[in-house]
This record gives structure tokens, C-alpha cells and sequence, in this order.
């Protein structure tokens, strides 16, 4: 599932600075969970996870929000997640 725009110009200085790496990764709390994906040598720190409702409203979260986010998207919905 490709990140509808919404994400894309939440995460447009993201995605100048490492490329378009955003990925589908579940649900949570009723709304859809997409991902940046820095490249594989990036140092960084927290991810960042896009929250979307009903492709209307983004909710851009990092820190350990986000880190508890995917941990819970990862043992409820059996998905391999990179943190």
C-alpha cells in the first residue's frame, strides 16, 4: 500500500534528505500506521510513524511513542517491523 499524500508532505523533508522510504506497516487505534524508512547506514535516532485517519488527518509521532507503536503493531498483527 503506497503512503497516500497526506504522509508524503508530512514527511517531505524526510524524503528530500533520504528518498521516498515510506512503508504500510498495520493499524492502530483504528488508524492506518505508515513508516519512514531511513537508508541502511543512516544513523538516527527514534523512527517516525505516520498515523492516518481516513486519509484526512495525519499524526506524525517519534520518540518513545513511536517506539511503543510498533512494538504493538508487531506482536498483535505478527509483523516484522524495522526498528
Amino acid at each position: 500500500m503506497e503512503a497516500p499524500k497526506i504522509v508524503k508532505d508530512e514527511a517531505k523533508e524526510l524524503i528530500n534528505m533520504y528518498g521516498d522510504q515510506i512503508i504500510h506497516i498495520g493499524q492502530y487505534d483504528n488508524r492506518e500506521v505508515y513508516q519512514f524508512l531511513f537508508p541502511g547506514e543512516s544513523t538516527t535516532g527514534f523512527p517516525f510513524v505516520y498515523l492516518v485517519n481516513h486519509n484526512e488527518a495525519v499524526e506524525k509521532v517519534t520518540g518513545p511513542e513511536a517506539l511503543d507503536i510498533l512494538h504493538i503493531i508487531q506482536t498483535t498483527q505478527n509483523t516484522v517491523i524495522n526498528i
